[in-house]
């Protein structure tokens, strides 16, 4: 059986990853990552490209790494997240139950949650992401001004300190903390929300995901350039008078459960 390893370069990682590879070789699993690493003995592992890799994928660290694991693999991944951090709302087994998960994975135990990602028209590029797009100021304690459309359709011109357009993934990440709701991860929506905005009135949109939304940032901002984030990540600037399309991809994410604790994870982790 192929497996292949993302992890987070830290040393107790790095420390779990040694041992677990030299098992996992000695049980005559194919141990495969994204590069050659120093502190591995080469003949331990095969080096692949994870856009076709197809199978497996052990994450080791917390939803940072997940998030970067999302950007690496291709829909044909089962990502099995093995949490090293704080929270871990997309990793599924703690470290001590890895070789228990495998387990159940080998005998076909288990459940594939799909989570869409967005993604993002910005100029002549294109981005994924699987928690959110946000637009933010470059300058803290100055507005911005952008005119929001939803299939053409007119919605509001807003003055915030930003803005998020989140999956129902994000929705307990960026846009959570910035009083939007959650969303169960099976609902096949977008959330549009705003950071601090000036008007009281202006509240989050749950929107449909087989639209496109258009966020222009107008001319008449005081802040010259704002920074186009996604899932945490600044990717460009964005300056007035320019715009970004959001809209569903067609790539998946692919997750192993084991057992169906979303809410679980929402009542211990989030309230």
């Amino acid at each position: 059986m192929n497996i292949l390893i993302i992890f987070k370069r830290r040393d107790d990682i790095i420390s779990y990853l040694k041992e677990l590879v030299r098992k996992l070789k000695d049980k005559n699993f194919n141990i495969y990552l994204d590069r050659e690493y120093e502190f591995l003995p080469r003949e331990l592992y095969d080096v692949t490209s994870t856009k076709d890799y197809k199978g497996l994928v052990l994450v080791l660290g917390g939803d940072g790494t997940i998030l970067k694991a999302a950007k690496l693999v291709g829909n044909d991944a089962l990502i099995l997240g093995v949490n090293f951090g704080l929270r871990g709302f997309l990793t599924e087994i703690s470290p001590n139950e890895l070789w228990k998960g495998i387990d159940l994975y080998l005998k076909g135990n288990y459940k594939v949650d799909e989570r869409f990602k967005l993604e993002i028209l910005f100029r002549d590029k294109r981005y994924e992401g699987l928690n959110e797009v946000a637009i933010i100021t470059s300058r803290p304690a100055k507005l911005l001004k952008f005119r929001i459309y939803v299939d053409d359709t007119f919605i509001d011109e807003v003055q915030a300190d930003g803005l998020i357009v989140a999956t129902p993934t994000g929705s307990t990440a960026y846009s959570l903390s910035a009083g939007g709701p959650i969303i169960d991860p099976r609902a096949d929506v977008f959330v549009l929300n705003y950071i601090c905005p000036f008007r009281l009135s202006i509240r989050p949109i749950v929107i449909p995901s087989n639209v496109k939304i258009r966020i222009e940032y107008v001319k008449e901002n005081e802040v010259e350039y704002s920074y186009l984030t996604i899932d945490g990540e600044i990717k460009d600037k964005i300056y007035r008078n320019e715009c970004i399309t959001v809209y569903k991809s067609k790539n998946v994410v692919k997750f192993v459960r084991f057992k169906d604790n979303y809410y679980k994870k929402v009542r211990e982790l989030l309230i």
